[in-house]
C-alpha cells in the first residue's frame, strides 16, 4: 500500500518554516551601484547604506592592498571579483 503525502513528509516541514523566515541577503555591486562616486570611494557608500559586503567587476587596475584596507576600514566582506580576461 502507498503511503500518503503526509506520512511521506518528515523533512519538508522545517525546509518549509526555514525557507519561509529566512532573510535573504544581498551584496552592493560596486560596478553597478554608486556610479556617482569613483570606485575607491563606493565601499564607504556601501557600508553607509547597511551592506555588510559588496562584490566588482575586474579590480585590477586597483591595488589588492588598497582594496582590502577599504574592505577592513568599513566592515565589508568580499563576496566575489571577476578573474582576469585571457589574452
Amino acid at each position: 500500500m502507498r503511503k500518503s503525502w503526509k506520512q511521506r513528509r518528515s523533512k519538508p516541514v522545517f525546509i518549509l518554516v526555514f525557507f519561509r523566515f529566512a532573510m535573504p541577503r544581498f551584496a552592493a555591486n560596486l560596478t553597478m551601484m554608486y556610479c556617482e562616486h569613483p570606485f575607491l570611494e563606493r565601499f564607504s557608500a556601501a557600508a553607509a547604506d547597511g551592506f555588510d559586503a559588496v562584490e566588482f567587476l575586474f579590480p585590477y587596475s586597483f591595488n589588492a592592498d588598497e582594496l582590502r584596507s577599504r574592505l577592513a576600514d568599513n566592515g565589508l566582506g568580499l563576496i566575489l571579483f571577476n578573474k582576469a580576461v585571457a589574452k
